[in-house]
């Protein structure tokens, strides 16, 4: 549910395990814990020249260190609160995590407060549509029981 809110949205949402020159919403739910957990990954291009900057200014003092931590950090705190608003427009309690050492970005899902307006009318429309089905199939029926001379309350 939460990768369907984000794709929704418009956000590309990455498979599961990161493969190269992937990018977008990563969501990792974890059921031995019962968590689930949103966090962005940025694309490859800029992964790996970071890490090449990182590899040149091990100690992050230089001026293409800062300029590499001022878009990481504009990327993820920007791309962290656009997640959250989504999740939150769309029913879920969503909490910022707590560790901002090792997960600074990552987002906790904690449950599902309400159902998102798109899904409750595709939804509606999926129901109303088998209902329609069942009755279109139901008159048919008849309609053959009808035309055969058996009657459907002597069966």
């Amino acid at each position: 549910m939460v990768k369907s809110e984000l794709v929704a949205a418009g956000l590309p949402v990455t498979p599961g395990q990161l493969v190269e020159f992937t990018a977008g919403a990563e969501v990792l739910i974890e059921e031995s814990d019962n968590r689930v957990t949103v966090d962005w990954n940025t694309h490859t291009i800029l992964t790996d020249a970071t890490q090449d900057a990182w590899g040149d200014d091990p100690f992050w003092e230089g001026p293409e260190a800062a300029a590499f931590n001022r878009l990481n950090n504009a990327i993820f705190e920007t791309m962290q609160d656009s997640m959250y608003t989504i999740l939150t427009a769309a029913g879920f309690e969503v909490a910022k995590e707590t560790d901002p050492d090792f997960t600074p970005h990552r987002l906790l899902v904690t449950r599902r407060l309400a159902m998102s307006p798109w899904q409750t009318r595709r939804d509606a429309h999926f129901d109303s549509r088998r209902e329609r089905k069942v009755a279109a199939w139901n008159q048919r029926h008849e309609d053959e029981r009808r035309a055969t001379g058996k009657d459907s309350s002597s069966e």
